[in-house]
């Protein structure tokens, strides 16, 4: 087939053809006939082709490198940055003052695109002469990509400016690769393990310690950058590989941070339902970090937010993300702790025992001695904690639990209480989050020990639940296996908030939600 046939056929552009092209010619030479079909075209003329518009050219990159190479792409750690995500980004970083920006792993440009789109109305400053005066810089190590970047810029901005921007192709851990000191960046960086250290990288403690590539990536911008936005996992608010990362961002920033679950949505699955059947949104728990140097007041953080599809436009909006944000200033030489702001007044009662010996943790409550373990005192607990966690005096058919014993009567009493309440549930999700409840998070929750006088008052109770546990019974299977659990009533998990936090127990019914609670619900 002649080039200019191939470049014929993307009129009637299909995922299909597309694949074919791919098998017959390569990747780097189908985008050759792409970029050729796309280079003098406008935005408009190309929203009339359904599949190859401008808006979709990102992600079509992404179908052909999956499909020339899956295991590449999901070494590359790359993913897609949905529009409304890239919009967020943009506000966030364009109230800054801003003198050159960088996109670092730029990839096809959506950031870049999104950030160049609203520069003048958000800054004053044109965009061309912005990229003319030398101020645009780009990173990455995909130069197919880039190129793919650098068309769209020119199609955006109706001019070939692009030969102006300062591109660097190449490993950004590399050493020879620097950014321009005191740079605005945004970044979506690569997210994959460190299975080896580059030979020309500069391993410093905060590396070695994290071995996680967006890390690295986050290390070395905190370098140069007077401000940066960046979205990533937000495993590094909770890990303890990344605590030399959070004491440097600590150290050197302030800003917010925006942390979302992967349930029920996910803030990268926000691609075009219907078009883009081989595409699967990621089950990344992602943040988007904003960083400013000037002055150490520390950060604000959200919630882990949980969201709706149906609920994906106004929950990713700048305005609503800030109106989660925490009252209170955090610094990151200790890990972080993502509140409901609701429930920050309960946490600070709690953080205000520690001076007069009244604040005890569960480990205070648990029997380690063997020889003094009672299997009256016996518990099981599920390390599934999606939604609630759970205390069981039955045995769990399972494989995700663990067991531990109460020192005497009093402390089952409590420790089943506070497991299957909101309360053992509500640590869990402010200071991890992440996939498993296990002892360590269990074990490291505080309480104050005014608490105990409350026992008496739910001991009914919790007679009432260990004999009704086999009533409530449930299955889920999990890589081909039954697993059991047991789901109580909400009701007997708010009536032991009522009993042991009469002050927040409605309150606390938002941590069980699946969705945000928005204006009018």
């Amino acid at each position: 087939m002649s080039s200019e046939k191939i470049v014929d056929s993307l009129k009637f552009f299909s995922v299909d053809g597309y694949e074919k092209l791919i098998d017959t010619y390569g990747l780097a030479k189908t985008w050759t006939y792409i970029l050729d079909f796309i280079s003098n075209k406008t935005i408009d003329q190309l929203q009339e082709n359904e599949l190859l518009n401008f808006d979709n050219l990102g992600e079509i990159y992404e179908i052909g490198l999956a499909h020339s190479n899956k295991i590449a792409k999901k070494d590359m750690g790359k993913y897609y940055t949905p529009k409304d995500v890239c919009l967020v980004m943009t506000e966030l970083l364009l109230e800054n003052d801003i003198d050159t920006i960088a996109d670092v792993g730029c990839g096809t440009g959506n950031l870049i695109i999104e950030v160049l789109a609203t520069l003048k109305d958000k800054t004053g400053i044109d965009p061309i002469d912005f990229i003319l005066g030398g101020k645009l810089y780009l990173y990455d190590i995909d130069l197919l990509a880039v190129d793919i970047c650098l068309a769209k810029i020119d199609i955006l901005l109706g001019k070939k400016v692009s030969q102006k921007v300062n591109v660097i192709i190449g490993d950004f851990l590399d050493k020879k690769i620097s950014l321009p000191p005191g740079i605005s960046v945004i970044t979506n960086p690569p997210y994959s393990l460190i299975k080896q250290f580059g030979k020309s990288w500069n391993v410093d403690e905060v590396l070695l310690q994290a071995k996680d590539l967006y890390a690295g990536f986050m290390n070395k911008i905190m370098n140069y950058c007077k401000n940066a936005v960046i979205v990533s996992p937000q495993s590094y608010l909770v890990a303890n590989k990344f605590s030399k990362l959070r004491k440097k961002l600590g150290e050197k920033f302030y800003g917010e941070v925006f942390s979302f679950d992967n349930v029920p949505g996910t803030l990268f699955n926000g691609r075009k339902k219907g078009i883009f059947n081989t595409n699967s949104a990621n089950g990344v728990r992602a943040s988007i970090t904003s960083l400013k140097s000037n002055g150490h007041q520390g950060f604000k953080l959200t919630h882990l937010i949980r969201f709706r599809g149906d609920q994906r436009g106004e929950v990713i909006n700048l305005d609503f993300l800030r109106s989660k944000l925490g009252t209170q200033i955090q610094k990151f030489d200790e890990q972080p702790i993502k509140a409901f702001k609701e429930l920050e007044p309960m946490l600070e009662e709690i953080a205000k025992t520690e001076t007069d010996n009244e604040r005890k943790y569960i480990s205070d409550l648990i029997q380690f001695e063997p020889s003094l373990q009672n299997p009256e005192y016996k518990l099981y607990v599920s390390t599934s904690a999606r939604y609630f966690t759970l205390a069981s005096k039955k045995t769990l058919k399972r494989k995700g639990y663990f067991t531990i014993y109460a020192k005497d009567e009093q402390s089952f009493d409590l420790l089943y209480s506070l497991i299957n309440s909101s309360y053992a549930y509500m640590w869990w999700r402010f200071s991890d989050g992440g996939i498993t409840f296990t002892k360590r998070n269990l074990f490291s929750i505080p309480y104050h020990e005014k608490i105990l006088e409350k026992v008496i008052e739910i001991e009914e109770l919790v007679s009432t639940m260990i004999e009704k546990e086999s009533d409530y019974v449930s299955y889920k299977v999990n890589a081909g296996e039954r697993q059991e659990s047991i789901k109580f009533p909400a009701e007997y998990r708010d009536k032991i908030n009522e009993v042991l936090f009469p002050k927040y127990a409605d309150d606390m019914k938002l941590l069980h939600k699946n969705y945000e609670v928005l204006d009018g619900q």
